[in-house]
């Protein structure tokens, strides 16, 4: 097949998309498109790599699979075995345990399956995952154990004539199923291959039209100049204008796919785009994609980890360039000599492949049975044991069935006194019921808790989670407001995460949507209109309920997801004290910041409800503590640890008092 330096233009637009994506640079909140052009490009060669070879009768799978296995395995392998070495260095032992499920994962090609289960794309969290970027390698093995087989069956059945049409027939069945799955399951359209597989097909599709000769001969001939720049600004438009809030892939994956095709087929040598994309850094830079695609993710997530504090846009112009470093030296020194027959025989590449499985293999499982070789980070005692949440978790919150189950309720306080208050909320009121607990046996008072992750405590909204089923939070808080009726309870305390379903957080993502209708649209704007909806229909039942009722205002969130990175790096190097806990906390100012919206909301519609802040008891001195030297506040940034709640335990003792 002749070499289109155009291809190797368009991959390092496509590269340099998805790492200055994950870098945030605020210029490129859609460049995870970047995939979806990596993935028609795929569908493109690998279709055409076929069908020469079924037209020239040499096709063989053994040839194709090795093929494959020179292209992708020993780069894979080296970032991989690099990130072991990271990993050990830098990742406590539960994320070690963690990353080396995924390495798992990712030698088996099934990482898309892998962190479909585990996280959220978009998310904080995924920001932390080394070998992330891996799910789309799987997604691509997935579609060449498939389609190989598909293209031989019907070219020797005689259907050459009819690919074509089916191919296009299957393209359009998978992107009916990402349409319709993106709306209620996005994680699963994001990761999964059946809702991916359009966009090789749409590849796929365009082999067959450049190979068709007639079709061919048109478009060197009639193309001009348009069709190549068109493809262009529809790339260059997903890159700066979809963001992480865009419904993907559905149809707005259209927009970089189908501008990838109209590159392929119509920016020759000859054409305007064609010329631009044969500018020699970009062409140097198609020819290490894979490699920059590999190093660059594991890079950012481990000085993410490691650091503690964000990192900021120099971190990322740096880490940058380091990933192009790596990617040139292991394309130059790995790479290349891999895909020569002539310095590396097959035989010498499935040895490697054999040798490298089961080295990296063997790893995963050790790692996975030690709990992340969890003697290599002891902390004290007394610091561990701070980061404990409620014993009581399992049996008293986020059970299935919740809006309809018998035990759904937790007395908690003194057991001989006659319940008047309910603690009730999100996961957030979980966290504080150890010290209500503890606050009402000290006064001889006895309560309930009722609570539900991803389910803030206002009346008339919908949380518009894909756990719904199993927990309804629109008719668990409704049941909860019956309840409180039906018992006339003194008190009632509500608590949640606020932010959560406003803001998304420090980052603007993890956001938990609601809906004043279990059908809205996810979206932040759509969110926040059912929230202060929320609020005024919450602050009206109080009116009929007869109960007093206490709303408490959100913990100040931490800005470092595990406390346990802090200590853990600051025990090591003799620098566990206040004023290195205090550097790596979040500021009052920040923290207030983030919870502005909702304050302002929640202090204008609630009359009846009495709004309580703890910051004063939680921030101090312009910062709020992840802890102390001896202890830790915090289970994760914005829950407090048990210890941690039983801080506020005086506030709590008044308020249950009164």
């Amino acid at each position: 097949m002749e070499y289109r330096k155009e291809l190797d233009g368009l991959r390092a637009i496509a590269v340099i998309s998805v790492i200055l994506f994950h870098a945030d640079f605020r210029f490129f909140s859609g460049g995870y498109v970047g995939v979806d052009v990596f993935f028609v490009i795929s569908g493109y060669l690998i279709t055409r790599i076929i069908l020469a070879d079924l037209k020239a009768a040499r096709f063989s799978f053994a040839h194709f699979y090795e093929r494959r296995v020179r292209r992708i395995v020993p780069a894979l392998f080296l970032v991989l075995a690099a990130s072991i070495v990271a990993g050990w260095w830098i990742l406590l032992p539960e994320d070690l345990r963690g990353f080396s499920d995924s390495l798992f994962a990712t030698l088996l090609f099934v990482s898309n399956i892998f962190f479909w289960k585990d996280i959220d794309y978009f998310g904080s969290n995924a920001e932390l995952k080394p070998l992330l970027h891996t799910w789309s390698l799987a997604v691509e093995e997935q579609f060449y154990l498939i389609v190989p087989v598909i293209l031989l069956a019907l070219w020797r059945a005689g259907g050459g004539r009819w690919l074509g049409y089916l191919l296009a027939l299957g393209g359009i069945v998978s992107f009916y199923l990402a349409q319709k799955t993106v709306a209620h399951q996005p994680e699963a359209a994001f990761f999964l291959t059946h809702t991916r597989a359009w966009e090789l097909a749409l590849g796929s599709v365009a082999a067959l039209y450049a190979m068709n000769r007639q079709a061919a001969a048109a478009q060197e001939a009639g193309s001009g100049h348009a069709p190549g720049l068109v493809g262009l600004a529809l790339i260059a438009y997903s890159v700066v204008a979809f963001d992480r809030t865009t419904p993907f892939p559905g149809l707005y994956a259209l927009v970089p796919t189908v501008g990838a095709v109209l590159v392929i087929l119509f920016a020759h040598r000859d054409t305007v785009a064609g010329r631009l994309l044969q500018i020699k850094p970009l062409v140097g830079i198609g020819l290490v994609s894979y490699s920059a695609y590999l190093w660059h993710q594991p890079l950012f997530a481990f000085a993410r980890q490691g650091k503690l504090e964000p990192l900021t846009q120099s971190d990322y112009a740096a880490l940058s360039l380091l990933t192009f470093v790596l990617a040139y030296m292991s394309w130059r020194f790995v790479e290349q000599p891999f895909r020569s027959a002539r310095l590396v025989s097959r035989r010498g590449v499935m040895t490697f492949t054999a040798l490298g499985f089961v080295s990296l293999a063997t790893f995963s499982i050790v790692s996975h049975t030690s709990d992340g070789f969890e003697s290599r980070a002891v902390l004290p005692a007394e610091i561990n044991r701070s980061f404990e949440m409620s014993a009581r978790s399992k049996a008293c919150f986020d059970k299935d069935q919740v809006h309809t189950r018998e035990d759904w309720l937790c007395q908690i306080g003194d057991a001989n006194a006659a319940p008047s208050f309910i603690l009730f909320g999100d996961s957030h009121a979980l966290a504080l019921m150890e010290v209500f607990d503890r606050s009402a046996r000290q006064l001889g008072r006895s309560g309930y808790f009722a609570g539900a992750s991803g389910c803030p405590p206002l009346l008339g909204v919908h949380a518009l989670r894909s756990d719904q089923e199993q927990r309804n939070c629109h008719a668990f808080n409704q049941r909860v407001f019956d309840f409180i009726r039906q018992h006339q309870l003194a008190d009632a305390f509500l608590v949640g995460r606020w932010t959560y379903y406003t803001e998304g957080g420090y980052s603007g993502v993890d956001a938990s949507y609601l809906g004043l209708n279990p059908d809205d649209d996810r979206t932040l704007t759509s969110s926040r209109k059912a929230f202060e909806a929320g609020a005024i229909f919450t602050e009206s039942a109080f009116a009929t309920l007869g109960t007093r009722g206490h709303l408490l205002l959100q913990i100040p969130q931490q800005r470092v997801d595990k406390p346990q990175k802090i200590y853990q790096r600051l025990y090591f190097v003799n620098a566990l004290d206040g004023t290195n806990l205090a550097r790596l906390s979040v500021s009052e100012e920040t923290n207030q910041q983030l919870q502005r919206y909702t304050n302002s909301v929640l202090a204008r519609t609630m009359q009846r409800i009495r709004v309580i802040s703890l910051d004063d008891v939680y921030c101090q001195d312009g910062h709020c503590p992840v802890g102390n030297p001896h202890a830790s506040y915090y289970f994760d940034d914005d829950h407090l640890s048990v210890l941690g709640a039983y801080k506020s335990q005086s506030r709590i003792e008044a308020l249950l008092g009164r």
